[in-house]
């Protein structure tokens, strides 16, 4: 977070140079909580929705399908597929796992990798 490096020099270097005093120590603290709800939510995702989806309808993983709304899910992918296919695939080049990996992805079902999973 810039803030936090912002925040680190001030408190550093201009505020009080070398010495930290005990209000700017409870100031940082108090940013804490903060900071890592705006770290956690940017990870998932959450800052990044457009439009009328929210994080939770972009990152519905599968499990939470139940067996009344399976038949519309598998109507929704299948058509999904055609049109991924016909969209991303022209030469025929793609398997049919991938295709419906990215139709997944496109109807909400499947959970998109966050950037921190890449993370080592």
């Amino acid at each position: 977070s810039i803030f936090a490096y912002l925040w680190m020099y001030l408190t550093v270097s201009v505020i009080t140079p070398d010495v930290i005093t005990p209000a700017e120590a409870v100031l940082t603290f108090a940013f804490l909580p903060a900071l890592v709800y705006t770290g956690y939510h940017s990870d998932i995702g959450t800052f990044g929705c457009t439009g009328s989806e929210t994080a939770s309808e972009v990152s519905r993983p599968v499990h939470m399908l139940n067996a009344e709304n399976a038949a519309e899910a598998e109507v929704a992918i299948i058509s999904r597929m055609r049109d991924v296919r016909r969209r991303e695939d022209p030469g025929g080049d793609m398997t049919d796992q991938q295709v419906a990996t990215i139709a997944a992805e496109e109807l909400g079902l499947m959970q998109r990798r966050s950037i921190a999973r890449y993370r080592v």
